[in-house]
């Protein structure tokens, strides 16, 4: 008689962890940004956070890998990861504006130190530096309920919602599962189905100067990032890579 072996099964820390790992790939692969993921025990409430580099002017758009840091600006970036059947209410907008509150609490405006232009620097995980902007985002495997759309506009903080399918554990090689390294770009690209952001992000943080497009690739349609007509890519700079 032979004896299979006994596989465990999924856990919901299991499903979480893989869908955390797969949000992280595509923000930093393809979003350009420079997250890490710091779930886990006393988290706060965050899954994903870093930087977002972004250009400083139309002109200074497109592939900015070697910019100088008086070219490019950046944004603090804190994500949260739902890896939920059903479509995330506007309960789970709450949630993350209770982290962006609790966070921007325990800033202290009456500091004057100065961050370091590299990504590398880490802030505090328990607070937000008051003199740099910071956005919100919020990403789905299974989409946003209308209500949850309809509150986002509304909301104060800016912020993303992102609906991202895929991320199940299994469905990744183990190469893939075990990579987190936040640059990746020769690697296949990641299905999104929708990518949306309110005024507070789009008009407050980014000026009305990036929109949103939708672009069609081996994966089917994507969302692309633009300024003055040309497509965002990787604006870090130089000194913090």
């Amino acid at each position: 008689m032979t004896i299979l072996p006994k596989f465990r099964g999924r856990t919901t820390l299991d499903i979480g962890t893989s869908f955390e790992k797969h949000a992280l790939k595509y923000l930093n692969n393809q979003l350009y940004m420079d997250l890490r993921r710091v779930g886990g025990a006393g988290d706060g409430g965050i899954d994903l956070r870093g930087w977002w580099w972004l250009p400083r002017s139309p002109r200074m758009s497109g592939d900015m890998t070697e910019a100088k840091n008086e070219s490019v600006r950046r944004v603090r970036v804190i994500v949260q990861c739902k890896a939920e059947k059903k479509s995330l209410g506007p309960r789970n907008v709450r949630e993350l504006e209770g982290v962006m509150g609790n966070l921007r609490f325990h800033s202290n405006p009456s500091s004057t130190s100065t961050l370091s232009l590299s990504s590398s620097s880490e802030p505090s995980d328990s607070s937000l530096n008051p003199y740099e902007e910071d956005i919100a985002i919020l990403i789905s495997q299974s989409g946003f309920t209308k209500s949850t759309m309809l509150y986002s506009t509304s909301s104060n903080i800016p912020l993303m919602l992102v609906h991202l399918p895929g991320g199940d554990p299994g469905a990744q090689s183990e190469h893939e599962a075990e990579e987190e390294g936040p640059f990746d770009d020769g690697g296949q690209e990641i299905e999104v189905k929708s990518l949306w952001w309110n005024k507070a992000l789009s008009e407050g943080v980014l000026g009305n100067e990036i929109e949103l497009r939708r672009t069609i690739g081996p994966k089917g349609v994507g969302v692309g990032l633009w300024m003055g007509g040309r497509k965002i890519g990787r604006c870090e700079p130089k000194e913090g890579r």
